[in-house]
């Protein structure tokens, strides 16, 4: 069963309306497991990280920052990658996260150390 968009946009919406003033909620995915050293097991995402954003990818971090101007939603995912897509799937990427999966921002994975104290 598909869950329409403005389903998580609601529910993103419940959750910052709850936070207090100048809180922030860092919600991680799922992390892959593995079975042995090049055997992963089924991935299974997050529920609570699936229950707010819709996205069913591993290494993704939401982050909901309420009244910011910039958006509320920031999404920290797997950028593009062709060579690493050809064995594990596609990804969405940066653009995919906002176009696809309604963040308001989306950087990759890889710059939470820099960008979230500018977050914050």
């Amino acid at each position: 069963m598909m869950i329409p968009r403005q389903e998580f946009r609601a529910r993103r919406a419940q959750l910052n309306a709850s936070l207090k003033q100048g809180s922030v909620a860092i919600i991680p995915a799922a992390d892959l497991l593995y079975r042995n050293s090049d055997t992963e097991h089924h991935f299974r995402q997050n529920s609570d990280f699936h229950y707010l954003t819709g996205f069913d990818f591993p290494e993704a971090i939401a982050v909901f920052i309420p009244n910011r101007a910039q958006g509320e939603y920031v999404l920290f995912n797997q950028p593009k990658n062709a060579a690493a897509e050809r064995w594990t799937g596609i990804r969405p990427g940066q653009k995919g996260a906002v176009d696809e999966f309604g963040a308001d921002e989306s950087f990759p994975i890889g710059s939470l150390e820099e960008k979230l104290p500018e977050l914050l």
